[in-house]
Protein backbone atom coordinates (compact mmCIF):
# COMPACT_ATOMS: atom_id res chain seq x y z
CA UNK A 1 0.00 0.00 0.00
CA UNK A 2 1.51 3.28 -0.64
CA UNK A 3 1.43 6.36 1.47
CA UNK A 4 -1.53 8.20 -0.59
CA UNK A 5 -4.31 5.25 -0.69
CA UNK A 6 -5.37 5.87 2.79
CA UNK A 7 -6.60 9.53 2.28
CA UNK A 8 -7.69 8.44 -1.26
CA UNK A 9 -10.07 6.12 0.44
CA UNK A 10 -10.76 8.98 2.58
CA UNK A 11 -11.81 11.18 -0.26
CA UNK A 12 -13.91 8.18 -1.52
CA UNK A 13 -15.86 8.21 1.73
CA UNK A 14 -16.26 12.20 2.09
CA UNK A 15 -17.13 11.86 -1.93
CA UNK A 16 -19.97 8.91 -1.26
CA UNK A 17 -21.26 10.70 1.82
CA UNK A 18 -21.24 14.38 1.11
CA UNK A 19 -24.75 15.01 2.50
CA UNK A 20 -23.59 13.57 5.61
CA UNK A 21 -22.03 15.25 8.89
CA UNK A 22 -18.49 13.85 8.64
CA UNK A 23 -15.56 14.48 11.32
CA UNK A 24 -11.94 14.62 10.86
CA UNK A 25 -11.46 11.85 13.97
CA UNK A 26 -14.40 9.85 12.04
CA UNK A 27 -12.94 10.00 9.01
CA UNK A 28 -9.22 9.48 10.51
CA UNK A 29 -10.80 6.50 13.06
CA UNK A 30 -12.24 4.55 9.76
CA UNK A 31 -8.64 4.71 8.35
CA UNK A 32 -6.61 3.92 11.82
CA UNK A 33 -4.85 7.34 11.65
CA UNK A 34 -4.89 9.81 14.11
CA UNK A 35 -6.81 12.78 14.19
CA UNK A 36 -3.57 14.92 13.80
CA UNK A 37 -1.62 12.64 11.38
CA UNK A 38 -4.40 12.48 9.32
CA UNK A 39 -4.53 16.33 9.14
CA UNK A 40 -1.05 16.44 8.01
CA UNK A 41 -1.11 13.63 5.41
CA UNK A 42 -4.74 15.23 4.00
CA UNK A 43 -3.42 18.50 3.53
CA UNK A 44 -0.02 16.81 1.60
CA UNK A 45 -2.16 14.38 -0.91
CA UNK A 46 -4.48 17.09 -1.42
CA UNK A 47 -2.14 19.88 -1.93
CA UNK A 48 -0.20 17.53 -4.05
CA UNK A 49 -3.53 16.69 -6.09
CA UNK A 50 -4.51 19.91 -6.48
CA UNK A 51 -0.73 21.41 -7.45
CA UNK A 52 -1.24 18.69 -10.04
CA UNK A 53 -4.53 19.13 -11.65
CA UNK A 54 -3.08 23.21 -11.67
CA UNK A 55 -0.74 22.17 -13.42
CA UNK A 56 -2.52 19.88 -16.31
CA UNK A 57 -4.98 22.52 -16.66
CA UNK A 58 -2.64 25.54 -17.48
CA UNK A 59 -0.21 23.55 -19.53
CA UNK A 60 -2.26 24.07 -22.71
CA UNK A 61 -2.73 27.80 -22.11
CA UNK A 62 -1.13 30.26 -24.61
CA UNK A 63 1.41 31.85 -23.13
CA UNK A 64 2.54 35.87 -23.55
Amino acid sequence: MNKNEPILRSLATIEANILEKLTVETLAGAIHFSKHYYQRMFREIVGEISALMCSEATRDLPTC
